[in-house]
């Protein structure tokens, strides 16, 4: 069964996935092997600093909206554990 929305080219496929794929390990200044709590607390400390009512950054609401989007993906085992192995998988390990 073909869905009309997969893309048969898997190679065009992994070209735009490495594009949208952001280092969130980075973002939020944490290494790889960092615990949830690990994570957590760089996160709380970010947000305070970048979130659009508190900053006076031209672009606070895109790096509010790109820390959310590296805490949505790192927060969760699940979703964590699909990362890493996208990120292996398009720029091998960190």
């Amino acid at each position: 069964m073909c869905y009309p929305f997969v893309t048969p080219n898997i190679d065009l496929n992994i070209s735009i996935m490495a594009a949208i794929l952001e280092d969130y390990y980075s973002i939020l200044g944490v290494p790889q092997t960092a615990t949830t709590a690990e994570i957590r607390a760089p996160y709380h400390r970010l947000a305070l600093v970048t979130h659009p009512d508190k900053s006076a950054s031209v672009n606070a609401d895109a790096e509010f909206v790109r820390l959310n989007g590296a805490w949505e993906h790192l927060r969760g085992e699940n979703k964590r554990a699909v990362y890493d192995v996208k990120w292996q998988y398009l720029y091998g390990k960190k």
